[in-house]
């Protein structure tokens, strides 16, 4: 269920994070080509968006993702703050908090920072990644406050998982197309390949949606079996410029999950303030 709880916070990373006892393969050596996409929609809603996620119909988790503006070193970037937490009732058999937080470009949608934090019962595990202008990557892993692992290399057109859902969300949609992004998560690269299969309308909380249905599928990058397949999704995104995720469903061992958009807060966009990048603050976003 972990997996599939994780899905909402990255919108589709539950597909790209799991253990592999196949051979490590270094980001580095990675050799993938990809469209260099140009963002046709770079004026997404800022507000927080908030989502119940529930396994065969019985509600196990909530999230919410917050979407701000921000000033960094006086560039424009959008700020994406993930948060998902299981609910009381099923902290006491499987307590898991995360928080993941992506700084990437309003205008080129390229990556900043980007960074992730779990806890799961007594076991805090966490990851930060730096982009450079330069296309210079340096990521670090943490386990139980103390480093794992640090990476260092060069990759041209690469996207943190956040920083590439907005840049699918932003280019234009067509059904029977797809589109391709490399992606690294502070330790593994991925090929994601969105396929847009119908427009649809669906009914979610009450209300209905004209919908683009779209199905990722993942190659994991980094180790020897990487051109198998992970975990099916189907992801539900509005046919209009908000370009919104309303639905998501996810076959898991047992069953399946789904995520529903619960509701949508607007931020006040008068308030753009400058930041410094701070992935020590991580800590600071856990729930208790």
């Amino acid at each position: 269920m972990r997996r599939s709880v994780y899905l909402i916070i990255l919108l589709l990373s539950f597909l790209i994070i799991g253990p592999s006892w196949a051979e490590f393969i270094q980001p580095g050596d990675v050799t993938v080509m990809t469209e260099k996409y140009k963002p046709q929609i770079n004026d997404f809603e800022r507000g927080t968006y908030t989502y119940d996620i529930s396994w065969e119909g019985v509600p196990v988790a909530r999230s919410k993702v917050e979407v701000k503006d921000e000033l960094l070193d006086g560039s424009g970037v959008y700020d994406v703050e993930a948060f998902c937490e299981t609910l009381p009732a099923i902290d006491i058999l499987y307590k898991m908090r995360h928080v993941s937080e992506s700084m990437f470009s309003t205008d080129s949608f390229k990556p900043v920072a980007f960074s992730t934090l779990d806890k799961n019962r007594s076991k805090t595990k966490a990851r930060q990644v730096i982009f450079s202008h330069d296309g210079h990557i340096s990521a670090k892993r943490w386990k139980n406050q103390k480093i794992e692992e640090e990476l260092s290399f060069v990759a041209d057109n690469i996207f943190d998982p956040i920083a590439g859902t907005f840049m699918a969300r932003s280019v234009p949609i067509v059904v029977g197309e797809e589109k391709s992004f490399d992606v690294f998560n502070g330790k593994h690269r991925f090929l994601i390949t969105f396929k847009v299969e119908k427009r649809e309308l669906i009914e979610v909380s009450g209300r209905q949606y004209d919908t683009f249905r779209v199905v990722p599928t993942v190659k994991k990058l980094t180790d020897s079996e990487g051109e198998k397949k992970l975990k099916s999704a189907t992801i539900w995104i509005t046919a209009d410029e908000r370009r919104e995720i309303v639905k998501l469903e996810s076959s898991v061992w047992i069953g399946s999950v789904t995520a529903e958009l619960s509701g949508f807060f607007p931020a006040d966009q008068s308030a753009i303030r400058p930041v410094v990048y701070r992935p020590e603050r991580k800590e600071e976003i856990l729930r208790p």
